[in-house]
């Protein structure tokens, strides 16, 4: 078995362009260890669990359960809640990755311990992105002359980009020594302010950190073919054989999602609530959301995925304008379906609908 290739290109502005014009690439369900972080660094100024949680769907007590998971955007939603109640705190970042540890990485972590070169543990901490914690997505870049991670951010909303993107920088330059034996090897640039850069620098000494227009890991090539610090290349095929099997297994399963799709495309103007869907399957709401995060999704991911879909087959009817589609997919105006329209495909329903035209 081997890793799978990554994605290789040379111009960042291109990259940069098609990824803003995708959807949360991190909307799954995850570990709950990250927005655990989060809501520790909120009891810790004050906050209670309840205001760090507000407006998502997981309620006090969910992040202690065993196996729990979350979405991304419930993780994007707890920032948010911190930082609107606490406000640009520095560190907020760096004080969040400190209640993450290695282990919480589980069989990928592993995996990346025992990889033969460092190389091989970069190329499957990208590739396996997915099993990680981070919210910002790796890139790799590769010319002739250099390589380097992008930890391209643009999708990350701008008022929690700063904890984020820290957080995440963070939890990476704890994790590299465990990993390589070292600190030396990587050079990053952040797009954080002075402050930010200052507490990173404080927080991560032996890591030579400067500001920078994008968040890059400029990594020297020597040291991408050194063997990691406990390089094992048999337990590394094992683990990538346990890792391949936890995939399976996240993306299995969505019988109980598919129902409720079903239900949801019978009535997209008015979808029926998570208390209907509940009682209609004789579940109580805490579970059906439970099961949905099992199979990989959650009641307002439905919602999104069909309407998103509806949205481009009901626009190509030119007999139909965008208020009537915005009113059959149950938005309450055209703005409201514009708002969504321009973050699933990077344009205006106008637009999407002109340019078809002249296809």
């Amino acid at each position: 078995m081997t890793v799978p290739t990554m994605l290789r290109a040379t111009r960042l502005d291109q990259i940069e362009r098609r990824r803003s014009r995708t959807d949360l690439w991190c909307n799954f369900p995850r570990g709950s260890a990250t927005t655990r972080g989060l809501v520790t660094v909120g009891l810790q100024h004050g906050l209670s669990e309840s205001a760090v949680l507000a407006a998502t769907a997981l309620t006090p007590g969910d992040l202690q359960l065993p196996g729990f998971e979350v979405d991304g955007c419930d993780e994007l939603q707890a920032a948010r809640n911190l930082v609107t109640l606490l406000g640009q705190v520095p560190g907020l970042g760096v004080a969040s990755a400190r209640h993450l540890s290695f282990s919480c990485l589980g069989t990928l972590g592993l995996a990346l311990m025992s990889a033969s070169s460092v190389r091989e543990a970069v190329r499957l901490g990208i590739d396996m992105k997915g099993m990680t914690f981070a919210l910002v997505e790796p890139i790799y870049i590769e010319n002739n002359s250099h390589e380097q991670v992008l930890l391209h951010d643009a999708h990350i909303p701008a008022d929690i980009r700063h904890l984020i993107v820290e957080r995440d920088l963070t939890t990476f330059c704890r994790a590299w020594p465990l990993v390589t034996g070292r600190t030396n090897g990587v050079q990053i640039q952040a797009a954080l302010g002075d402050v930010a850069i200052n507490h990173l620098r404080a927080a991560l000494p032996g890591f030579h950190i400067k500001r920078g227009e994008r968040t890059m890991l400029h990594i020297d090539r020597r040291v991408l073919d050194s063997p990691t610090a406990q390089a094992d290349p048999e337990t590394f095929r094992d683990l990538l054989c346990a890792l391949e099997s936890q995939i399976q297994r996240r993306r299995g399963g969505r019988g109980l999602s598919e129902r409720i799709r079903a239900r949801i495309v019978a009535t997209p103007d008015s979808p029926p609530t998570m208390e209907d869907l509940a009682h209609a399957l004789h579940i109580d709401v805490r579970t059906l959301r439970r099961r949905l995060t099992s199979e990989g999704t959650s009641y307002r991911n439905l919602i999104n995925e069909i309407r998103r879909s509806q949205a481009a087959t009901l626009l190509a009817d030119s007999a139909l304008t965008v208020e009537a589609v915005a009113d059959k997919l149950g938005y309450h105006d055209a703005a409201g379906l514009s708002k969504a329209f321009r973050r699933w495909y990077g344009e205006t329903p106008s637009s999407f609908r002109a340019r078809q035209d002249r296809q």
